[in-house]
């Protein structure tokens, strides 16, 4: 991974903090990073074009922890991905934390994953996530991450908060980036290729993320359309980018998320994409000879094209009427 020219500190991390008129909400996500037991932290604020005043607020906390410790990148508006690559580019840890510029950590976050990662010796660790009221910080509910088994999340394309993960930046490779073509479910596209590539992570159920809940997020305002085959095939070229050096029993997760994939095209009324993603799924069983199950995906398909031809779509199934008196 290309970074920043000055030399790395050992167990240095960086916190990648993308931001977008979030002025109101960056001094508490920053100061959750400096508070952190493990004291080895920079944050890299990049911000993605703002006109309130974060810039004056990131001056102002410069001014307490210093430029060296606190980095501001500023560049025109290029949307989230953009702005974590940018991160991505410049950061000199050793490990990589993603977090959003309204999102706030525990301060033992950094140093119960850093010494999980080293017992286990292994390149990333997740955590539990806690829904919090982003004015009043109000518990809401927690998120466990699925008990931890995240590749079984990711291949149902469900996402996994990025904050989060703990990442060895020697883990990420070069080609491994965030797509700025993908503006919703980016972190599910990311994660999920990132897990494709390493063989094991630790897990601990804590919740040491605060999801900070309003009315601005994007995540609030779902798109109507997705494009599904996108998702598929980024997965699929990563892949053969790296199935040379990634654990062979990791392609079931593109299996599965093409199989997801072609069911949730479907059942938004996007049943062109549903068809070609279940034929596509043929071809990758036939491959395998997984001639049964290939012949049912099969099948599915065809189901999916009739009902594509003749304007069949999915209606929710109506509740039992009511017993009547006697």
């Amino acid at each position: 991974m290309q970074t920043d020219k000055k030399a790395p500190c050992e167990d240095l991390v960086s916190v990648i903090m993308p931001t977008y008129n979030r002025a109101g909400f960056l001094r508490r996500s920053i100061q959750s990073c400096f508070e952190q037991t493990h004291q080895a932290v920079e944050v890299l604020v990049v911000d993605d074009g703002s006109d309130d005043n974060s810039g004056e607020v990131i001056a102002a906390m410069q001014k307490e922890y210093g430029e060296e410790r606190l980095r501001y990148f500023y560049q025109q508006n290029q949307g989230p991905s953009a702005a974590r690559n940018t991160g991505l580019r410049y950061a000199r840890g050793r490990y990589i934390q993603f977090l959003d510029s309204d999102d706030y950590l525990h301060p033992e976050k950094f140093g119960r994953q850093i010494g999980a990662m080293k017992k286990k010796g292994v390149p990333a660790a997740i955590c539990g996530f806690r829904y919090v009221d982003a004015v009043t910080g109000k518990f809401i509910r927690d998120d466990l991450n699925n008990d931890g088994d995240v590749r079984n999340r990711l291949s149902v394309f469900r996402g996994i908060h990025p904050a989060t993960t703990l990442m060895d930046k020697a883990s990420i490779p070069l080609s491994l980036l965030f797509d700025p073509s993908i503006y919703f479910y980016e972190d599910r596209d990311f994660f999920f290729r990132y897990f494709l590539g390493i063989r094991d992570y630790s897990y601990d159920p804590a919740c040491m993320v605060f999801y900070a809940q309003h009315k601005e997020q994007l995540t609030s305002n779902p798109p109507s359309k997705v494009d599904y085959e996108k998702f598929f095939r980024c997965a699929f070229q990563y892949w053969n980018e790296i199935k040379e050096t990634a654990p062979p029993e990791n392609f079931r997760m593109v299996h599965r998320l093409l199989r997801t994939l072609s069911v949730k095209a479907y059942l938004k009324g996007q049943s062109g994409q549903a068809v070609r993603l279940s034929f596509r799924s043929f071809l990758l069983q036939r491959e395998k000879r997984e001639i049964f199950f290939a012949g049912t995906v099969l099948v599915k398909a065809v189901i999916l094209l009739l009902a594509g031809v003749f304007g069949i779509r999915r209606t929710p199934r109506l509740a039992a009427p009511a017993s009547l008196g006697s």
